[in-house]
């Protein structure tokens, strides 16, 4: 991905030392063309491999999942306690996941340019937000396995 990008910020100092916009229509269309496809790809790749982290990342929200269903049938015995602990807790609920990707996004941050880097973690959030909807907020009805939504 990062030589995608490399490529793409050459064909856009290609553009500019060719005339930018002045340049011939046909040319200068045809760059354009090839740029997003250039950008397609990034979008593409990235998907891709944000999409390889989604069995990882289902099951870490899934045991966030568990986690919080236990701190509600703990808090609704001790309430005042756990208003006291409500941020260690939180810190515990979200563990897994934040275990999953702070090793993962600190490697991606060493080896992705800046833009590819904005695209993975876009493509991540995307996942993340869907799996903790589908797995944490709104549970399938037959799997009972799984924490139900409130």
């Amino acid at each position: 991905m990062n030589n995608i990008q490399q490529l793409r910020v050459q064909l856009e100092k290609m553009f500019e030392s060719m005339g930018g916009e002045n340049l011939e229509h046909d040319a200068a269309d045809i760059l354009k063309e090839l740029q997003a496809q250039l950008n397609t790809s990034l979008d593409d790749l990235a998907m891709q491999f944000a999409t390889s982290l989604e069995p990882r990342i289902t099951i870490s929200v899934r045991e966030l999942g568990d986690l919080l269903l236990n701190i509600k049938d703990i808090g609704n015995s001790q309430q005042s306690i756990q208003r006291n602990a409500v941020a260690v807790e939180a810190d515990e609920v979200l563990r897994p996941l934040m275990d999953l990707l702070d090793g993962s996004l600190s490697l991606y941050a060493q080896s992705c340019e800046k833009t590819v880097l904005k695209r993975l973690l876009k493509e991540l959030w995307k996942i993340v937000m869907r799996i903790l909807e589908k797995t944490v907020v709104l549970p399938p009805m037959n799997d009972k396995s799984l924490p139900r939504g409130q």
